[in-house]
């Protein structure tokens, strides 16, 4: 019985020391274009949970080259959103003029937006200076939430020597004609040397082709800027 013991043990495979088990990170080793391709199918905010899974991933997320700010990124409730928003303002003190780092492989940029919100505005503002290569700009308004403010601030104006030289592309939807929002698209053709097509479209019938008057009237950097008005 011995015997037969001993012969079992010398059979087992000798253990090997730990420091030669090593666990193989096989989704960190991948190319970076296919880490960027699963990033890009991720929202945001799972984009940014991937920064927990190793040292190797802890900042991924901030070499996505699209980003979207919409109501699917926020977790609370719409009649939370403003609340929370409000909170975040008054936590972070003043909106800076631009982000303490750029974002240089950002191209694309979709943002939910109230024109009549001036932190909103600046936030938008601080976001698009940070943006250097920035080729893509896609503005929704939030009509919904856009309340009358008692007077309109050109809040652009402070930012006329910051010219977005890599902008190509911008489409702006749901607009109504309000100045904040006319201010905003005059900002834009002002500062966008290269800009081949902007694309505005209101949420509604009412005052179009004042709007349409409007938009002809604006200054454009780009000889060769085409603007186009889409009917609701």
């Amino acid at each position: 019985m011995l015997l037969v013991l001993n012969l079992q043990k010398q059979r087992e495979p000798p253990e090997l020391p730990c420091n030669l088990i090593v666990e193989v990170d096989r989704i960190s080793n991948l190319p970076g274009h296919i880490i960027d391709k699963i990033l890009s199918h991720l929202s945001l905010r799972d984009a940014v949970r991937t920064s927990i899974l190793s040292t190797k991933w802890r900042y991924k997320w901030v070499t996505l080259p699209y980003l979207v700010f919409d109501n699917q990124s926020v977790l609370v409730s719409a009649p939370d959103q403003t609340l929370v928003k409000n909170k975040l303002y008054l936590a972070a003190g003043t909106i800076p003029g631009k982000l303490p780092k750029p974002c240089v492989d950002l191209s694309f940029l979709s943002i939910r937006i109230n024109f009549n919100d001036i932190e909103e505005n600046l936030a938008a503002l601080c976001l698009l200076r940070s943006c250097p290569n920035l080729q893509e700009l896609e503005m929704l308004a939030r009509t919904e939430d856009q309340a009358p403010s008692r007077a309109a601030t050109n809040i652009a104006e402070n930012f006329q020597s910051f010219p977005f030289n890599q902008l190509r592309i911008v489409k702006i939807v749901g607009v109504s004609g309000i100045q904040q929002e006319l201010y905003f698209i005059n900002f834009l053709l002002a500062n966008t040397p290269v800009l081949e097509r902007m694309t505005v479209k209101p949420g509604s019938m009412d005052g179009g082709w004042e709007l349409v008057k409007e938009l002809l009237r604006f200054r454009r950097a780009s000889m060769h800027a085409e603007i186009i008005y889409l009917d609701p």
